[in-house]
């Protein structure tokens, strides 16, 4: 079992490899939230959300890189799932939320985990989320079997916000769920993405 504390866009984020039900399991332990609450999933590159996800012939995918770097979570549709995901991971919803950043430390993440990994802010529920590196560092010291992945000097600083939530239906019209800094410019995207 591994657990990871590293920095997103947004918060420090807690997760694990898709494939590590027990560390998934810790960690809604740890933060006090349900088993059964869906997670979204982080990954590094936009061939990883290609090659888990059979996108529509028409995503424009310089659209999809510019969406992912305005802090945004991406509800895709299960039924467009390609390669498999834990059943855990979605918990009975009708699409996974999908993060990519291309970042060196998400980068470094990915290989220490193997896989795209589950990610939430680092946070007790109902506490807000740590944005710095001290307090993330310090949180880590309760968990074991934790690893901390450090800020590359090329991140950009974190906003502090928690990430734009849209998500797709198969029909190509999408929802915003949850309202984040860009939200307006990311509708528009989000418009001209499919």
């Amino acid at each position: 079992m591994n657990i990871y504390i590293y920095p997103t866009d947004t918060v420090w984020g807690l997760g694990s490899s898709i494939h590590d039900h027990e560390a998934h399991l810790r960690i809604c332990e740890i933060k006090k939230t349900p088993a059964n609450k869906p997670v979204s999933v982080l990954m590094a590159k936009l061939s990883d959300v290609q090659e888990y996800f059979n996108l529509p012939a028409t995503t424009n995918l310089e659209l999809l890189r510019e969406i992912f770097q305005l802090e945004a979570t991406l509800g895709l549709p299960l039924k467009w799932m390609h390669k498999k995901i834990p059943d855990y991971i979605f918990a009975g919803s009708s699409w996974i939320g999908v993060r990519c950043l291309e970042r060196p430390s998400v980068q470094e993440l990915m290989k220490m985990a193997s896989a795209p990994v589950t990610t939430t802010s680092l946070n007790y529920s109902g506490e807000a989320p740590i944005t710095s590196e001290v307090l993330a560092r310090e949180f880590s010291k309760r968990i074991k079997h934790c690893t901390v992945i450090p800020p590359s000097l090329t991140d950009p600083p974190m906003s502090g916000q928690s990430s734009c939530l849209i998500c797709f239906e198969e029909t190509g019209g999408f929802k915003l769920i949850r309202s984040g800094r860009y939200s307006e410019r990311l509708q528009n995207l989000a418009k001209r993405l499919f």
